[in-house]
């Protein structure tokens, strides 16, 4: 599935991703990670998705967002974050968009 554009993995119970999980699935476009539990992602998770259009991780249990997360996604136009309890967002956290 090397060249797959569209990922939907919303409504799976997902507490976090290792880094680079997404190393071997570069092309996604469209990513849905709506839904889950997901607590945690740390810098380098999405770092792989470089042509990543569109991210939806609404409804899940961020408290914050890694310092770096969003740095290699500089085709990114939709980021969808609602409905997580997030505290604070760090300087520069959008940097890269």
């Amino acid at each position: 599935m090397e060249h797959m554009t569209e990922l939907d993995l919303s409504y799976n119970y997902l507490v976090t991703f290792l880094d680079h999980f997404f190393k071997f699935n570069k092309y996604i476009e469209t990513l849905h990670l709506n839904n889950n539990r997901i607590a945690k992602l740390t810098s380098n998770s999405l770092a792989d998705l470089t042509e990543l259009k569109r991210l939806d991780l609404s409804h899940n249990s961020l408290q914050h967002v890694a310092k770096g997360l969003f740095d290699a996604l500089t085709k990114l136009e939709y980021l969808n974050l609602a409905n997580n309890p997030l505290n604070n967002l760090a300087s520069g956290t959008f940097r890269g968009l």
